[in-house]
């Protein structure tokens, strides 16, 4: 199976970079597409391993639960990873090299097909951190049926989708992206914060519990992995500043997109 991405290379039309957790960020640049492959006894008609068939967690909505069972199948898979803004990706060889907004696309694409769609239909042929936060804050776009915004950072659950923008200095960069692995949970000495676990894409690390660090798949410990990010709260619960890992002393103040899909 041949899977391709692209985006167009001007103007706002670029791939998501990363903050580092001293407030650092790398400018993106347009995702040139890639391909993917894959064999073995529980492969689909496309060539790809059937998407996993559990049920539902508790308090998990059935989209989000398919598309967290995604993330934990591309981990589980991968043999090798890479940030890169082309999407390459060789389920064969267990191969995982795309950037932050790649990674979530190619997990949409495969096992929420209608929901990628719908967000391509809303967004940009390539959705990109940007178009997620535009999606899940209304700013020019109503949600389908398939999708619903979180409006309360608590209220997060595995499969969900928390997006941000980049910082205004951040330039050719449109933000970050990502997919929640645990419930948030309130960190235990920042009021008014929340804990939140996640998969995704990153040239740079969330702090000292990033699984890149070390981990020989992960080429100069960027790519794929787990990490946990910080996300600050109003006196109503929604979202406002974030921080890139638990032990970043820099708070940033761009919007923040939170999206479920259903």
């Amino acid at each position: 199976m041949l899977f391709g991405l692209s985006a167009c290379c001007v103007g706002a039309l670029v791939a998501c970079g990363s903050s580092s957790s001293d407030g650092a960020s790398t400018p993106g640049t347009g995702s040139d597409g890639g391909s993917g492959t894959s064999s073995g006894a529980n492969a689909g008609l496309d060539g790809l391993p059937e998407p996993l068939g559990t049920g539902p967690e508790e308090g998990v909505e059935a989209g989000g639960a398919i598309l967290a069972s995604e993330a934990a199948r591309e981990l589980s898979a991968m043999r090798s990873t890479n940030y890169t803004h082309a999407v390459d990706v060789d389920e064969t060889s267990g191969a995982f090299d795309y950037d932050c907004s790649g990674f979530i696309d190619y997990a949409l694409d495969r096992v929420l097909p209608e929901h990628f769609r719908e967000l391509e239909a809303a967004t940009v042929t390539r959705p990109l951190a940007q178009s997620f936060v535009t999606y899940f804050t209304g700013d020019s776009y109503s949600l389908p049926a398939d999708w619903q915004q979180v409006a309360k950072v608590a209220d997060l659950a595995p499969g969900d989708i928390v997006a941000w923008l980049a910082v205004p200095d951040d330039f050719g960069d449109t933000g970050h992206v990502m997919i929640v692995r645990n419930p948030a949970r309130a960190d235990a000495t920042l009021a008014g914060a929340y804990d939140v676990d996640i998969w995704d894409s990153t040239l740079d690390v969330h702090g000292t519990s990033d699984s890149r660090i070390g981990n020989a798949s992960a080429n100069d410990q960027t790519g794929l992995g787990t990490a946990t990010i910080v996300v600050y709260t109003d006196a109503r619960g929604a979202p406002t500043n974030h921080s890139w890992s638990q032990v970043s002393t820099t708070v940033d103040t761009t919007k923040v997109g939170l999206g479920r899909p259903l």
